[in-house]
């Protein structure tokens, strides 16, 4: 699945066919939208152009941090994956799963991405990659 994030239509369809039992812990396309905005301004403060972006992939952790163990049942939330294109960013994946963490959009192929478009660059080693993590809160 490849979704253009700009089709609000398609990528709401996707979002209520995964959602359609779950009344708590929703996203909608706005949620989307402003995610993939964060993740782009995040690499812009690295320094990173938008064409050195391309293949740089993340995934939404809806989280919401630890949940009280009197909870019923399993606690889940929305997450997607996306991937910034040459000309737009993608919804790769769209799934319910485990929530017990926080909400934060994690870098899937920080490595990968080193390795293929930015051997050496050290605007990939700071900021909030410099840390022991590959995600950042928002």
């Amino acid at each position: 699945m490849k979704i253009n994030v700009k089709n609000t239509v398609k990528v709401q369809n996707i979002l209520d066919l995964v959602q359609i039992r779950s009344r708590t812990r929703n996203i909608n396309s706005e949620d989307v939208i402003k995610t993939c905005k964060t993740a782009c301004k995040a690499l812009k403060t690295l320094g990173l152009l938008r064409s050195e972006m391309v293949g740089a992939k993340f995934t939404f952790v809806n989280g919401i941090g630890r949940v009280a163990s009197s909870y019923r049942g399993v606690p889940q939330s929305t997450y997607f994956d996306f991937e910034i294109g040459t000309n737009a960013i993608f919804v790769t994946a769209v799934y319910r799963t485990y929530c017990n963490v926080n909400k934060k959009i994690k870098f899937l192929n920080l490595g990968a991405f080193r390795e293929v478009s930015h051997k050496d660059d050290a605007r990939l080693m700071s900021g909030w990659l410099a840390g022991k993590s590959n995600s950042f809160k928002f």
